[in-house]
C-alpha cells in the first residue's frame, strides 16, 4: 500500500499519534543498538499534527528516552510549518518537552505556503526544511534562487541549518551555490 493510502487512512481513524509513538519507539530502539557502517547521525521523524497535542503521545514520548538519552539526541523532530502556525501554542510546549529530553527540531515544508521569516524567529528549530518547490528550478528561476538565498541567509543568522528538499538534478547540486549537497537532500 502507498503510504499516501496509508497515512490518509490512519487520519480518518484516528491513529496518527498511535502510529508516531510505535514509530518512535522502533526508531529509538534502532538508536540504542548504537552506531552502525552509513549511520546517518540522527533520524528525522515527520509528526503528525495529531500527536502534537495527545497527551499519550507526549507522555509516552519521554519514557524510551529515559533509558538511553543519547538515543533521544539522535532524535529530530519534522514539524510541518502549517502545523505550527495553525497551532503556535501547542507547537511551543511540544518544543519545550523535546528540548528537555535533548531531542532536535526541524520546521519541514517551509516555503511551501504560509512561509514569513517570523516564523523561524518564533519557532527556533535546529533545522529548517526548504520545500521542494523552490528547490527544484532554482537553477532556471531567479526568484527561487533570490529567496532561498534569503531563507538560508536568515537561518543561518539564528543560528539554523538549512535542508533543501529533492535537491538531485546536476544543475541545482552545482558547486557555485556555495553551499554543501549531499545525496536527495542539501545541506546549507
Amino acid at each position: 500500500m502507498a503510504p499516501e493510502r496509508f497515512l490518509h487512512a490512519c487520519a480518518r481513524n484516528g491513529l496518527c499519534s498511535r502510529l508516531d509513538r510505535r514509530v518512535l519507539a522502533r526508531t529509538l530502539q534502532w538508536l540504542e543498538k548504537g552506531p552502525s557502517a552509513g549511520d546517518p547521525g540522527f533520524a528525522a521523524l515527520n509528526i503528525a499534527r495529531a500527536s502534537l497535542n495527545d497527551e499519550c503521545f507526549i507522555s509516552g514520548r519521554a519514557r524510551p528516552t529515559g533509558r538511553t538519552p543519547t538515543a533521544a539526541r539522535r532524535i529530530c523532530f519534522e514539524i510541518s510549518e502549517e502545523a505550527a502556525i495553525d497551532d503556535p501554542k501547542g507547537i511551543r510546549r511540544f518544543v519545550d518537552i523535546v528540548r528537555n529530553f535533548g531531542a532536535r527540531l526541524a520546521l519541514d515544508d517551509f516555503g511551501a505556503q504560509y512561509t514569513s521569516f517570523s516564523h523561524l524567529e518564533e519557532f527556533r528549530s535546529d533545522f529548517v526544511k526548504i520545500d521542494a518547490a523552490l528547490i527544484r528550478d532554482i537553477d532556471a528561476n531567479p526568484a527561487s534562487f533570490s529567496i532561498v538565498r534569503s531563507i538560508v541567509d536568515v537561518c543561518h543568522d539564528l543560528g539554523m541549518e538549512c535542508i533543501a528538499e529533492c535537491a538531485e538534478t546536476e544543475a541545482v547540486l552545482k558547486p557555485s551555490w556555495n553551499w554543501t549537497w549531499t545525496t536527495r537532500r542539501a545541506m546549507c
